[in-house]
């Protein structure tokens, strides 16, 4: 894996939330729909990775998620899949997202978006149901307000 850190290190969204940022359904209910994830490679925050088709992908999410409501599922996504389980439960006011992840890139090559799903539920079972679902092909939509990194997979270069 060959990371592409963003300029200037760590985000200042890692400061979190303005109290008041939660989502609010009509219901009056308050939602978990805001989080924030980083990934890290070897100490550096990526922004681009680098990989080679099937090549496993080992790396660490930090961020926050807060809100409320009855369950919160914090998944990072590949396309349409889920690759990673970041966060399960009920957050407070900021709670801190600190997962290693380990995933195996896809086989064709690509650029591939790396993307945070929040679902409502009770369990992660359930929420990856839903994803599955919901997402039936790549959303374009969801950059750049989801978007977390790229995954470009390149075949090694053929020698003669």
């Amino acid at each position: 894996v060959f990371c592409h850190p963003f300029e200037g290190g760590r985000f200042s969204s890692l400061a979190g939330p303005r109290r008041g940022d939660l989502g609010t359904l009509s219901d009056g209910l308050q939602r978990c729909n805001n989080s924030f994830v980083q990934l890290i490679n070897k100490g550096e925050i990526c922004g681009i990775l680098r990989v080679q088709p099937g090549e496993s992908v080992e790396l660490d999410a930090i961020g926050w998620v807060h809100g409320g409501g009855d369950g919160c599922q914090l998944m990072l996504a590949l396309d349409t899949w889920v690759v990673g389980e970041l966060y399960s439960g009920n957050p407070r006011w900021k709670d801190q997202i600190d997962a290693h992840l380990r995933f195996t890139a896809p086989e064709a090559d690509g650029v591939y978006m790396l993307w945070r799903c929040v679902e409502s539920a009770q369990t992660m079972v359930d929420a990856k149901r839903i994803l599955e679902q919901r997402m039936t092909r790549a959303d374009p939509d969801l950059f750049p307000e989801k978007f977390v990194a790229w995954l470009v997979v390149t075949s090694a270069p053929q020698r003669a």
